[in-house]
């Protein structure tokens, strides 16, 4: 997940956003960043797909994750394999 401003002095609202929803509970957390939408419609096009193929992949690793659970939870010593 890559950004211009992300991790930089620049970025006022990863820390927020991530203080937020560990205050709530939520501390799993990954952005995707879509920055550059104003800067004509090519460079929109590109940082939407590139949205979309981050949200894509977390997405796939969310559910692969989800099965591993539901796998060890429910197949004796399947987490010993």
């Amino acid at each position: 997940m890559s950004s211009r401003r992300a991790g930089t002095p620049l970025d006022t609202q990863t820390d927020f956003v991530r203080h937020f929803l560990g205050f709530i509970g939520i501390t799993d957390v990954e952005l995707v960043y879509a920055e550059g939408l104003t800067m004509g419609a090519e460079n929109k096009a590109a940082v939407v797909a590139s949205a979309r193929a981050d949200l894509t992949w977390l997405a796939a690793r969310a559910s692969i994750s989800v099965l591993r659970q539901i796998v060890v939870a429910w197949v004796p010593d399947a987490g010993h394999r």
